[in-house]
């Protein structure tokens, strides 16, 4: 992974994994994101048996820097669209993959119409923790909450609007970097909003303040603290993206719109949120994190027995050939 995934998400997540994995793991922090327009640029990894990559454009780098991996299992985790650079070129190295993990079954169908080998593919969804978020009694006066880091793609815009729209309601954004939205200091000066920008172990105390979550992204591999809301019985009321529509069943356990959607309409989604009675925790409980290492390592053990199985016997009929 880059070197700035170590203390993010992706490096939470390979870590996860790595304490379910039944043989010595190494990590290697490279310098994998955009710094040049001669990105994607080739990287060059040291040895191993088997690879996983935290992000599928990390495997196209490193397959022109490292022609050893293209004979090892390799491992990528696919969190969502974006741009990575020529497409074919994207469709060719996760074609190589031995086993490609989405975050999501919208994504299992997007990469099988760009010509991805459907065998390839699996959805493993992602997790939260359910001793860290506990479950908490929704009030009718709870807050509504966001939680994410500042990027274009979580429709900061949108964020704004629902605040200025519902102002009988009290919002809380818990996230980093939203200093860097250029409206920020007329959505930090409405009066029913409140930013905090604080270490992840303080995210539970925020979330025991909110009874609805809700996620405004344009395009999500998860999210992930769609999850962490869920498990703490809080509300959601997402865009249809990422794994949302895998969590959500709607007017059941949360509510979904399509993206580009009328303020006025997630506004009242919001409100039914407020009155939905649902233990929406038993719907998520099972996403724990061991789960999901448990059955990524899964997949993985089985699909590189496979795969070194099929190359023995290409080693096999080649020595044959070359003995004729």
């Amino acid at each position: 992974m880059d070197k700035l995934d170590k203390n993010w998400i992706l490096g939470a997540i390979c870590r996860e994994i790595a304490n379910c994995a039944p043989g010595k793991v190494g990590f290697y922090y490279g310098e994998l994101y955009p710094s040049s327009p001669f990105w994607p640029r080739p990287i060059k990894l040291p040895d191993a048996k088997v690879y996983f990559f935290a992000q599928e454009v990390f495997l196209l780098q490193c397959l022109k820097a490292s022609p050893a991996i293209w004979s090892r299992p390799k491992y990528v985790w696919y969190t969502h669209p974006a741009e990575l650079g020529p497409t074919n070129e994207c469709v060719f190295s996760l074609n190589l993959a031995t086993k490609i993990f989405s975050t999501c079954s919208l994504f299992v169908d997007l990469l099988t119409q760009q010509g991805v080998q459907p065998e390839k593919l699996t959805c493993v969804l992602g997790a939260a923790d359910p001793d860290f978020f506990s479950p908490h009694q929704r009030s009718s006066d709870g807050l509504v909450g966001f939680c994410t880091a500042f990027y274009p793609r979580k429709n900061p815009e949108l964020i704004l609007e629902l605040v200025k729209a519902l102002p009988n309601r009290s919002f809380i954004l818990v996230g980093r970097n939203w200093d860097q939205y250029d409206r920020f200091p007329e959505l930090k000066e409405l009066p029913n909003f409140q930013y905090v920008n604080v270490p992840y172990s303080e995210y539970p105390k925020y979330y025991e303040k909110m009874s609805v979550f809700v996620s405004a992204s344009n395009l999500e591999g998860g999210p992930i603290p769609l999850v962490e809301a869920m498990m703490s019985n809080i509300v959601p009321v997402a865009s249809r993206t990422g794994f949302a529509p895998d969590l959500i069943k709607h007017g059941r356990n949360g509510f979904m719109f399509d993206v580009g959607s009328p303020v006025k309409l997630i506004g009242d989604l919001i409100t039914q949120a407020f009155a939905l009675q649902t233990d929406i925790r038993v719907t998520v409980e099972h996403l724990s994190w061991r789960n999901f290492s448990l059955q990524m390592n899964a997949v993985m053990a089985e699909s590189t027995l496979k795969d070194i199985g099929q190359q023995e016997n290409i080693t096999e009929v080649a020595e044959g050939q070359n003995q004729v």
